[in-house]
């Protein structure tokens, strides 16, 4: 659609009248659904308490324990697929869709070494640490 529009534009195409609907519609794909999408995850996110409640995180060498205001979560380290440090985040994949994240600068320098040192005591655990 956007394809035949610029062409139009750009004078390659000169068949019948001016193509308005591929025009709005290309608009709305490229910048209409993105935009729809970003406030709706916005908008959930905002009214969903337990989404943005504050998380503690406390790491042993069997599991990850995840506490927040309303919950308290277990997570064993051989359900855990694969860990993985960015620049600004720990990542703890439980599955190729479920991760959690974990801020680094929540972390002291103290804490991040030691979990690092947890991950990398845990045998047949995928991670991907910086040191």
């Amino acid at each position: 659609m956007l394809i035949l529009a610029s062409s139009y534009f750009l004078g390659f195409w000169q068949q019948g009248s001016f193509p308005v609907f591929q025009l709005v519609f290309a608009i709305f794909v490229l910048a209409g659904l993105p935009f729809s999408i970003y406030r709706s995850a916005k908008k959930q996110f905002n009214e969903n308490e337990k989404l943005s409640e504050t998380l503690t995180y406390t790491f042993d060498t069997r599991q990850v324990e995840i506490k927040g205001e309303t919950f308290v979560s277990f997570l064993p380290w051989d359900k855990v697929k694969k860990v993985v440090e960015l620049n600004n985040w720990i990542l703890i994949y439980q599955d190729n869709r479920t991760l959690n994240v974990i801020p680094k600068i929540d972390l002291t320098t103290n804490d991040l070494n030691n979990l690092r040192n947890i991950i990398k005591s845990i045998g047949g655990l995928a991670s991907n640490l910086k040191d």
